[in-house]
């Protein structure tokens, strides 16, 4: 008898799972020779001026079995640098895509320093003097393991490097999976043809399964995390949804012990996706499945399974709004019971996600909303086109008004106390009302913090507040003839999902609901305004869970307007319609159709986010800048937000160096500003969307050409396009538009239908 060949083993798994459209050129786990220098095979050092560091093999590792530690010990001379460097060749010009996991050495719990604060440079340059930088990124290197992205654009076929620098001396990095891989994209040398609608899109692409049939594989790209410890079990199981086997999971939470089980993957800012999977729970048992951003731990996307020993299907549809790195990962809620799961898919489900939701009505003035947050400063607000004002982080939170105790009230005339913000609190926000209403701007007022006092801790203002103290502070502001007619909008709190803001719950925030909606009558009433890290969940217990003070009502009955938060990267504000349609996807699947309101939202350039370029050194530039509020705000009225209130008028440094829209004399707009007050009081102002799509000269391109067109308040036809890259655009024959105008105001006309686009939007007009 003749013996059956043994089962070929499963190919390892890339360690950069990639997108329809991209082509691996290299990979490096670091598990291969390290040279008698402790530097990796593959990889040298340049070193010069004296600037001088170590290397050493490392078992710490981020999948694999080693890394390469690197630390600079001497930093030389002017202009000294040394940089780790890896040779790279390219076949042919085009966009290109480094991957690294760095992290940063920790020797103890207490050195956990920000990550901004230990910067390291990583380029793709030339190899031949002067050096030619095709593409770099500084970026901040945590404590924990963090993927780098490099986005490069080499403009001829040759030899390149690779490099790696630190800025630092003190602490060692450790280096780990290297992936380069060729992006779609290509330079049309012809120019960009613009159609007159929007574009056909691609099928929706297959990017990864586990179907189980190989035993050998049962695990393949499934772990196993232990969040306490628990003893489990997790091995192949014959019994399959269709095929040949699945994969039985179990658990014991004895003493509190717990695991669950994720399957990684490199999920895309801005891309849709759509997992699907089996799953086959005892009766009496819940699973639940959820798509996590395995950063910030919070969840995109949630489904549970209520077990009946059948299998059942699972479907997750969802935008992915951050470059930080998910899973897809499977609980099982009580212990000891085995849950199988079987024919897992993840599939990029390609969109159009400018695509109006509105194409009736007119953009209504509630959309430009504004924060002075620096008021008693100057007192003035350079005419921008916002007509909402915000109220919060105003000096006029509820614990400054009412400091002291039930019934005592600051007053508009207390001396000042330049120590004591409390003691002009009243004089502060009867300051903002009173200008709001000499604007004919309308006052959206924030509701909380809770004065200790009212509070059963004594000594917490996150916490939620008495009933009878929030229903007199509620009561207050309604009844005072100082503001009863310049308040207009109420929103119930400030990210009430956020601890640091909240530390009350759900059920809490119901019952000051149902005391708002009793002491404000019929005035607006705006959810919290939530985050996009765990306002999700929140926000669908806040509208399904019935107030304890009145169960009839429920969040959904209680509010009219939903609040969110949704800052965005300057670098692609376009960005922001993922965590929106996030939303709307939640608000269709709970019925609710309510207005969407961004309460509090504007460029918020995060350092570790090296998907955009890091947000350190000169990232993002000076015109990302000033268009990224003007792109921000077609985007969102696109996506169907009526309300944005761009946090704040005197700029935050810290979240985008050149946000500010005001000089700092406050005398003069900024040219943020004024692109700001382009869009308010003239493009957008009173304009009706007629259609808007994205343009790529490839199905899969990531850079892209964005196209709106509107009717203007006035009914005259207009187009405002611009692109994520430089490039020539041919404009459809079917447009007879004369003249284009640049968001700094200056026209010029159009010849043979041509123009050069960038990231600053042109408005084509006749």
């Amino acid at each position: 008898m003749q013996q059956a060949a043994a089962a070929a083993a499963p190919a390892p798994l890339p360690l950069e799972q990639l997108h329809a459209g991209y082509t691996r050129l290299l990979e490096d786990n670091f598990n291969g020779t390290f040279g008698s220098n402790g530097v990796a095979e593959g990889w040298k050092v340049l070193a010069w001026g004296g600037a001088a560091a170590t290397f050493a093999e490392e078992t710490v590792q981020h999948r694999g079995g080693s890394s390469q530690r690197f630390q600079r010990t001497a930093m030389g001379g002017d202009g000294a640098d040394v940089h780790l460097v890896h040779d790279l060749s390219f076949s042919s010009p085009g966009y290109y895509r480094v991957v690294l996991w760095m992290k940063r050495d920790v020797t103890n719990e207490s050195d956990r320093e920000k990550a901004e604060d230990h910067p390291v440079e990583f380029s793709l340059t030339s190899t031949t003097s002067p050096v030619k930088f095709f593409g770099k990124v500084t970026a901040g290197v945590g404590s924990g393991w963090r993927k780098m992205e490099l986005n490069a654009r080499v403009d001829a076929a040759g030899a390149a490097l690779l490099r790696v620098a630190l800025r630092r001396l003190d602490k060692a990095v450790y280096i780990d999976n290297l992936t380069v891989y060729k992006l779609p994209d290509v330079d049309n040398p012809n120019g960009t043809a613009i159609p007159a609608s929007p574009p056909s899109l691609p099928q929706p692409a297959l990017l990864a399964s586990s179907n189980f049939n190989e035993p050998a594989a049962a695990l393949r790209g499934w772990n196993v995390n232990v969040l306490k410890p628990a003893t489990y079990a997790v091995a192949p199981s014959t019994t399959a949804f269709e095929g040949g086997g699945s994969l039985s999971f179990k658990v014991s939470k004895a003493a509190g012990g717990d695991a669950l089980l994720y399957y990684a993957f490199p999920f895309r800012a801005g891309r849709s996706y759509r997992v699907t999977l089996q799953v086959k729970v005892p009766s009496g048992t819940t699973a639940t499945v959820v798509v996590r951003n395995d950063v910030s731990y919070s969840t995109v996307v949630r489904q549970e399974v209520t077990g009946n020993g059948a299998w059942q299907p699972v479907t997750l549809q969802f935008a992915y709004a951050t470059f930080q790195p998910g899973s897809v990962r499977v609980t099982v809620n009580q212990s000891n019971q085995e849950v199988l799961i079987d024919d897992m898919k993840v599939v990029e489900v390609f969109k159009n996600d400018v695509a109006p939701a509105n194409t009736r009505d007119r953009v209504p003035p509630t959309l430009f909303g504004m924060h002075y947050n620096r008021h008693s400063a100057h007192h003035v607000a350079t005419k921008l086109g916002a007509n909402i004002r915000r109220l919060w982080n105003t000096g006029s939170e509820w614990y400054q008004l009412q400091p002291a105790g039930f019934g005592l009230w600051e007053t508009i005339d207390h001396p000042k106390d330049p120590g004591n913000l409390s003691t002009t609190a009243f004089t502060m926000l009867y300051q903002q009302a009173r200008n709001a209403e000499m604007e004919g701007t309308k006052v959206l007022y924030t509701l909380g913090y809770s004065p200790p006092w009212a509070t059963a801790s004594g000594s917490n203002r996150t916490d939620a507040p008495r009933a009878d103290a929030w229903r007199e502070y509620v009561r207050k502001l309604k009844t005072d003839t100082r503001f009863a007619n310049r308040i207009h909008y109420w929103e119930l709190w400030n990210e009430a999902d956020y601890r640091l803001f909240y530390t009350g719950t759900v059920a809490q925030m119901l019952d000051l609901a149902v005391i708002a909606r009793q002491e404000l009558g019929s005035a607006p009433i705006v959810s919290p305004g939530l985050t996009t890290e765990t306002g999700y969940a929140w926000l669908e217990k806040f509208l399904d869970t019935p107030a304890p003070s009145d169960p009839r009502k429920r969040g959904r009955d209680l509010v009219d307007i939903i609040g969110f938060h949704f800052y965005y990267d300057p670098t692609q504000p376009e960005l922001v319609a993922a965590p929106i349609q996030n939303l709307r996807d939640l608000l269709a699947r709970e019925q609710v159709t309510k207005k969407i309101w961004n309460t509090e939202g504007g460029p918020n350039c995060d350092p570790l986010n090296t998907g955009t370029g890091g947000c350190l050194g000169d990232n993002p530039s000076a015109d990302e800048h000033v268009s990224s509020a003007a792109r921000a705000l077609f985007v969102m009225w696109a996506k169907g937000i009526e309300n944005f209130n761009y946090y704040f008028y005197e700029g935050l440094p810290y979240r985008s160096p050149l946000s500010a829209l005001v000089s700092p004399d406050y005398k003069s707009l900024t040219p943020a500003g004024a692109a700001y007050k382009r869009v308010a009081t003239e493009w957008l102002k009173g304009a009706r969307f007629k259609q808007a799509y994205e343009v790529r000269d490839q199905p899969y391109d990531e850079h892209l050409v964005y196209v709106f067109e509107l009717e203007r308040e006035n009914g005259t036809p207009a187009v405002v396009l611009w692109s994520t890259n430089s490039r020539k655009v041919k404009l459809p024959s079917a447009w007879s538009y004369t003249k284009a105008t640049r968001l700094n105001g200056t026209t010029t006309g159009i010849v043979n239908r041509e123009l050069t686009l960038g990231v600053v939007p042109v408005l084509l007009e006749n």
